[in-house]
């Protein structure tokens, strides 16, 4: 009987996480998106708030993040420039302005 078994080796080729412009050194974990273009493969989204992209082909990808507290902001990422031994980029998001409306009825 010949078996042939065949080792699948996936590489994380980048791993993104969120952070909020105005506390950079806490990571947005909830109600965050992240979406990525010319890629055929989404990010899968790991419990630590890292959008994790796997066997991603080198060359530069348009990102898209935002949220339900954040503006949905663009970057470009080019994959040359990210070390592929530690390929962790953090990007930085700003938080949506909140409008009060008051109103001369309300006292």
């Amino acid at each position: 009987m010949n078996t042939c078994h065949e080792k699948i080796r996936s590489v994380l080729r980048l791993a993104v996480i969120l952070k909020d412009k105005a506390t950079p050194d806490k990571s947005v974990k909830d109600e965050v998106f992240l979406k990525a273009y010319g890629i055929k493969n989404m990010p899968i989204r790991h419990s630590t708030g890292y959008f994790l992209f796997i066997d991603l082909p080198e060359g530069k990808y348009k990102l898209t993040a935002g949220g339900k507290l954040y503006e949905q902001q663009d970057f470009l990422i080019d994959t040359e420039s990210v070390d592929p031994r530690e390929p962790f980029v953090e990007l930085f998001i700003e938080q949506k302005e909140i409008k009060f409306t008051h109103s001369k009825n309300s006292r």
